[in-house]
């Protein structure tokens, strides 16, 4: 296993494949990858212990238990992860994951996804399912739970509990449906935040709910939490609380009862989801979508909005923060937003600055500070700003369409990340606040800012473990 692809191998491995049509299967065959000199495939060294030999070869066997239920991979994925000792940061790269689905775990994968060999199915696009399922292209959350080894692998990290008798039985949960894995709750912006996973899952259990009315509703619903504070501050003692007082935990709770599993084909219509019940805390929502840009001010909560965010009219200083992944922050005053029509049957446009990709939508209520990294060629950097330098983030535009601030001047390709931090930092992170946007800050392994990235860590680990995920 201390083999790995370069990442130029995979950028012309995927490049090479989307060229291919029929000519694919000469080399991708159903025993294995056979590869010729035109591929021009280079790897470099690993620190990953070895697998066992037979590893494999009993998770194929595991696989063919359950021919009639082939998405049931709890099993595999035990073996997998009991096998194979990674570290989040070498869990999360991409050029291990993608050079052993290639050889190491092949079998395994052409077992499990093998349509492209099978004459009954339709595969439109060849190249395009081979990219799928054996070559991965980035790191984001979303990817690595969605390959087939890497997500095994992942599932089984996020969702084992130590404090548990059976330290699998929510990881058992999680397995039991693929849209609550691989669609929802696996793919969450929090899920790599193991405390929130867990809280949702023991939640889930501990009330009996339909796992996918119960996702497609709790999900959204933590992902709002997000919206207005940091989740990665808190415990799963804190989530489970928010899930027990948002959606109650007596049975006699009506609310709660439209998510629970229902034996009762008489009350099929009664176990609606409960996004029309609004919060206490909010009396209006931004629901945006992150690709049109087009958004609502909405009465209630709406799961089906790529953010919904709530908000709240007695609040005078709330603001919205775009962040984008060309390196620029736009904070808008809500104001404008709280004036417009509620529950409009057409959206609005303009949600979001069109020119630019948009990572994350946050509501500030207090003075915060920006936690700005970068990832280069060269390192990953971090910087932190103040959110209330009028000269850098004014508070009377309500734009929200505008390009806002740029924070970041890098004369080559980077990857960003931001994190909004606590106000309380501000002295503690020294020069590491800088004033000016155009500062490139400091790269996280620098000596001298030893003690500050230890503060750091306390409030952005993903920085530090490389389990980030970079836009």
């Amino acid at each position: 296993m201390n083999k790995k692809f370069t990442i130029d191998t995979i950028k012309d491995l995927k490049i090479k494949v989307k060229e291919m049509n029929e000519t694919i299967f000469s080399y991708y065959t159903q025993k294995g990858f056979k590869p010729d000199d035109s591929f021009g495939l280079h790897t470099e060294q690993c620190e990953v212990p070895e697998l066992g030999k037979d590893v494999v070869e009993k998770m194929v066997n595991a696989l063919n238990k359950i021919d009639k239920k082939p998405c049931d991979e709890f099993e595999a994925g035990k073996i997998l992860f009991e096998n194979l000792i990674l570290t989040p940061k070498q869990a999360s790269d991409i050029c291990f994951w993608t050079y052993h689905n290639h050889y190491t775990f092949y079998p395994y994968i052409s077992k499990r996804w093998g349509n492209l060999w099978n004459s009954e199915k339709d595969i439109v696009n060849f190249s395009s399912y081979i990219i799928k399922y054996w070559i991965q292209s980035n790191s984001s959350q979303n990817e690595l739970i969605r390959s087939p080894i890497s997500g095994l692998w992942w599932s089984f990290y996020l969702t084992i509990d130590n404090e548990r008798n059976d330290k699998y039985e929510l990881t058992r949960l999680f397995f039991k449906n693929d849209t609550l894995r691989l669609r929802q709750l696996g793919t969450a912006r929090f899920a790599r935040h193991k405390p929130a996973i867990l809280a949702v899952l023991e939640f889930i259990k501990e009330n009996n709910l339909s796992l996918e009315k119960a996702s497609n509703t709790i999900v959204p619903y933590v992902n709002l939490l997000g919206g207005i504070r940091p989740l990665s501050y808190f415990d799963k003692d804190w989530f489970k609380s928010k899930l027990e007082k948002r959606f109650g935990v007596k049975k006699e709770d009506k609310e709660l009862a439209n998510l629970k599993v229902s034996h009762d084909k008489n009350n099929e219509q009664g176990n609606s989801l409960i996004s029309k019940k609004k919060s206490n805390q909010f009396d209006k929502y931004f629901c945006l979508n992150s690709k049109s840009g087009n958004y609502l001010v909405s009465s209630e909560f709406n799961i089906e909005w790529n953010y919904c965010i709530g908000l709240n009219s007695a609040i005078s200083d709330q603001y919205l923060v775009h962040f984008y992944k060309e390196g620029k922050i736009k904070k808008s005053n809500v104001n404008n937003i709280l004036n417009k029509a509620v529950d409009r049957s057409k959206p609005f446009s303009n949600g979001k600055c069109q020119k630019l990709t948009l990572i994350d939508v946050k509501l500030i209520t207090q003075p915060v500070l920006f936690g700005i990294a970068y990832k280069t060629r060269y390192g990953i950097y971090f910087k932190a700003m103040d959110e209330q330098n009028l000269k850098n983030f004014r508070i009377d535009n309500s734009e929200i369409h505008q390009e806002g601030k740029k924070v970041l001047y890098i004369d080559e390709s980077f990857q960003t990340a931001f994190k909004i931090l606590p106000y309380k930092l501000k002295d503690d992170l020294g020069t590491l606040l800088q004033q000016s946007p155009t500062s490139n800050g400091a790269e996280i392994t620098n000596k001298y800012y030893e003690s500050k990235w230890r503060i750091l860590n306390d409030y952005w680990p993903e920085l530090f473990n490389d389990t980030i995920v970079w836009a």
